[in-house]
């Protein structure tokens, strides 16, 4: 009789390790298509001047860098370089460079600004979005 009740408690042991593993597996995957799904999104890198759009970047598909001006009404110039997955502002006319100083910026949390020039960069897509809103 007693070996009968040992026998059980194993394998209801064995059931519960069973059941735990197969709910990790299945959160495992559930998790996995989550994170597919969301990153079909590009992440994109938005250029404003002056509050407007001027240009849009799918940073996802770039090959190559890419390296461009943006100049503004009274000649003022920033330099932009996009490589895969990321972007920054190279050098700048404005006395102060904060933004050449921030460096490159990979997701959403936090723009690039250039006062003085009135030039903003932010990335959208992604991860980006999710983390902008959250601050996470």
């Amino acid at each position: 009789m007693k070996y009968i009740k040992v026998n059980n408690m194993i394998m209801n042991k064995n059931k519960a390790i069973i059941s735990v593993l197969a709910i990790l597996l299945l959160s495992s995957f559930a998790v996995m298509a989550v994170r597919y799904l969301r990153t079909s999104e590009h992440k994109t890198a938005k250029i404003y001047q002056n509050g407007e759009i001027i240009r849009e970047i799918n940073l996802d598909t770039l090959t190559e860098p890419i390296e461009f001006e943006i100049t503004d009404e009274s000649g003022h110039k920033n330099s932009v370089r996009a490589e895969n997955g990321r972007i920054r502002i190279t050098s700048a006319d404005c006395p102060d460079k904060i933004c050449v100083n921030q460096g490159w910026i990979d997701n959403g949390v936090l723009p690039i600004v250039c006062l003085p020039n009135k030039v903003t960069i932010e990335i959208t897509g992604a991860d980006s979005d999710i983390d902008a809103r959250t601050g996470g």
